[in-house]
C-alpha cells in the first residue's frame, strides 16, 4: 500500500487526508532545544459498511485538495476556548499547511487541547465546549448538491478531530497529533461495464473499459422531478457522492432508459457500494485485425455475427505510438508524440471508418504552390509535433496519421487555406459519426504508412467491410478523370500523398489544388 510521509515545519501544517488508513510520519532529526511545535494529522480512514475490518486497500476513495483549501483549528484550556486561538485559519500551498499563527512550545501547553476540523468555514462561531466538540457543525453539515469537482467533492467531506495535546517524540519534537475522523459517508455507485481482458498480454497494460448503455448517469433527490444530485466521476468510472450518514440517501438514478434508485443508510465514517446491473464485468477478447469497433467502445470479433453499432474495423493490433514503435529513429521521441501526450490510453489499436466523409470528390486545400514543410517549421509545430514529410518518400515511413492531422489542424487555426477542404471533410465527419471520447483519438486521416498496413490486410478488412455495408476499399464512383485517389496526412512536397486501387500514388495530378480524391478516416483506442 502507497504510504504518505507528513512533513514537519514550522508554523506549518503538514496533511494528508485520505479515503484510506494508512500514513507514516516522515523521520526528522530535530534538536533537544527545538521548541517550536509542528502539527501533523492523520486520517483515521473510511471503513466499509459491508464488513468489520478496515478497508486498507481502498486508495481510490480520496479527498484530494488543491491549493487554497483550508481547515480551522481551536485551543481549549480549563473548559475553555482560548480567545487568541478561535477557528484559525490554516491554508494549504499546493505542498504544505500554512497558519499565521506561531506555534512555540512552553509549560502551560500540558493543559491545552486542541481541536480540528475541514474544511474551513470563516463563520463558525463555537463558545462553549461540549462533550463532542464538534456536535453542533456535524449535526448541522449539509453536503453540496454539486460534488463533480475535486474541490467541491472536498468541500463536502467534513472531518473533525477530537481532543489531542501536545506529545515530544523520540526526535525531541513537539507535536500536535491529530486523528482526523469523516464525519460522513459515502456512497459509490459502479455503473455496468465491461473491462476486456485481451489475451495479449500486452494489451491490458492500460484498461480498456466500456460503459454499458453509453452516456453519463444521472441522480436526483426522491425522485426524477426532483433537485439534481451532481456527483464526482473517478477515472474507473463510478460514481462518488458523499452524504449524510445514517439515513436514507434517498438518490434516484436514471441511465439512458434505466432507473435505479438508492435508499440504503451508511454509517458515518464509512462507504457503501452500489452496483447497477451487476456493475463491471470482465469479457476475454483476442483481438484481431477485422474485428468490428461499436460505437460505444465495444469490440466484436470478426468472426461474430456483425452488430448494428459498428463504425469501423480493426486494422491494427497493438501500441501504434510513434514514439513506442520507433525509439531508434532519428526525430522521433516522446517529446514530440502528440498521440502518446495527448491520449496515453489508446494503445490498443487502430480502426478505419466504414465509408467515405462524402461520395464527392475534393481538393486538400487551396493555392496551387504549397511549403507545408516551411509552414510547419514557421508555426513551431516543430518544436512539439511529428510530421511525414518528404519528396519522393515519406521522411518518415512510420505511422503517424493522428500525429500528421494535429499538424494539420495546426495549420488550419494559423488562417491558412492550404488544408482548408481536409478540414471541412474531417469536421464533417466528426458531426455525423460519434465515437466514445475517453477511449480514442477521436477521427483522423491516417498517414501513407498505415494505408499501406491496410493494403497488407485487404482480405480480412474487406470481409468485415462487406458484413456491415461498408463502403469497398479504395472504391471510386464518381467518373472523374481527375481523381487521384484516397487522400492521407503524409506530406509530398507541395501536395499529400494518395492511395489509388490499392496502391501508393505518385503523382496527385500536380497539387493540393487540383488533385480530386476521396477522404476515409481512422482512430486509435
Amino acid at each position: 500500500m502507497k504510504q504518505y510521509k507528513f512533513l514537519s515545519a514550522a508554523l506549518s501544517l503538514a496533511l494528508a487526508f485520505l479515503w484510506s488508513s494508512c500514513s507514516q510520519e516522515e523521520d526528522r532529526s530535530v534538536s533537544q532545544h527545538d521548541r517550536l511545535l509542528t502539527i501533523s494529522v492523520y486520517d483515521a480512514g473510511l471503513e466499509n459498511s459491508d464488513i468489520i475490518s478496515r478497508a486498507v486497500t481502498d486508495l481510490d476513495y480520496n479527498t484530494t485538495f488543491e491549493a487554497g483549501d483550508c481547515m480551522g483549528v481551536y485551543a481549549v484550556k480549563n473548559g475553555a476556548i482560548l480567545d487568541d486561538f478561535k477557528n484559525i485559519k490554516v491554508e494549504f500551498d499546493g505542498t504544505n499547511w500554512k497558519s499565521d499563527v506561531a506555534l512555540q512550545y512552553d509549560d502551560d501547553q500540558k493543559t491545552i487541547s486542541y481541536y480540528a476540523y475541514y474544511p474551513y468555514n470563516q463563520q463558525l462561531n463555537i463558545t462553549s465546549v461540549e462533550d463532542n466538540f464538534f456536535a453542533e457543525l456535524i449535526a448541522g453539515w449539509n453536503p453540496g448538491m454539486d460534488q463533480s469537482s475535486k474541490e467541491s467533492y472536498a468541500a463536502s467531506d467534513l472531518m473533525t478531530s477530537s481532543a489531542t495535546s501536545v506529545q515530544k517524540e523520540l526526535s525531541g519534537q513537539y507535536t500536535i497529533r491529530f486523528n482526523m475522523i469523516h464525519q460522513m459517508a459515502l456512497v459509490v455507485v459502479a455503473m455496468p461495464q465491461i473491462e476486456y481482458q485481451f489475451t495479449d498480454p500486452e494489451l491490458n497494460k492500460m484498461p480498456y473499459v466500456v460503459k454499458v448503455d453509453g452516456g453519463e448517469a444521472k441522480f436526483y433527490v426522491q425522485s426524477l422531478d426532483g433537485d439534481e444530485m451532481k456527483p464526482y466521476q473517478a477515472e474507473d468510472g463510478s460514481y462518488r457522492i458523499i452524504v449524510k450518514p445514517a439515513v436514507s440517501p434517498g438518490l434516484i438514478g436514471k441511465l439512458g432508459n434505466k432507473k435505479f434508485e438508492i435508499k440504503t443508510p451508511v454509517s458515518g465514517g464509512k462507504y457503501k457500494r452500489f452496483q447497477v446491473d451487476g456493475g463491471k464485468k470482465i469479457k476475454e477478447h483476442e483481438l484481431k485485425v477485422g474485428d468490428y469497433y461499436c460505437a460505444d467502445g465495444s469490440l466484436v470479433s470478426a468472426t461474430e455475427e456483425a452488430p448494428d453499432n459498428c463504425i469501423g474495423i480493426v486494422y491494427y493490433v497493438g501500441n501504434a505510438q510513434p514514439s513506442v514503435l520507433y525509439p531508434d529513429k532519428e526525430g522521433i521521441d516522446e517529446q514530440h508524440d502528440a498521440l502518446r501526450r495527448n491520449h496515453p490510453n489508446c494503445v490498443h489499436g487502430l480502426v478505419y471508418a466504414l465509408t467515405n466523409a462524402s461520395d464527392k470528390l475534393s481538393r486538400f486545400g487551396n493555392g496551387s504552390s504549397n511549403n507545408y514543410s516551411t509552414l510547419f517549421t514557421d508555426l513551431g509545430a516543430n518544436k512539439s509535433y511529428l510530421w511525414g514529410n518528404g519528396n519522393k518518400a515519406p521522411e518518415y515511413d512510420c505511422i503517424l496519421g493522428y500525429n500528421n492531422t494535429e499538424v494539420i489542424k495546426i495549420m488550419e487555426d494559423s488562417g491558412t487555406d492550404k488544408v482548408a477542404d481536409a478540414m471541412k471533410a474531417l469536421n464533417s465527419y466528426i458531426g455525423e459519426v460519434a465515437v466514445p471520447a475517453e477511449l480514442t483519438t477521436g477521427w483522423y486521416l491516417p498517414s501513407i504508412e498505415e494505408i499501406s498496413i491496410i493494403i497488407e490486410n485487404t482480405e480480412a478488412i474487406a470481409s468485415s467491410l462487406s458484413n456491415v455495408g461498408g463502403k469497398r476499399l479504395w472504391e471510386d464512383t464518381s467518373g472523374n478523370s481527375k481523381y487521384t485517389g484516397y487522400w492521407t496526412s503524409s506530406n509530398k512536397s507541395g501536395t499529400f500523398y494518395t492511395v489509388k486501387d490499392g496502391s501508393i500514388g505518385d503523382n496527385v495530378n500536380g497539387n493540393a489544388k487540383n488533385g480530386q480524391g476521396y477522404y476515409r478516416f481512422a482512430l486509435a483506442f
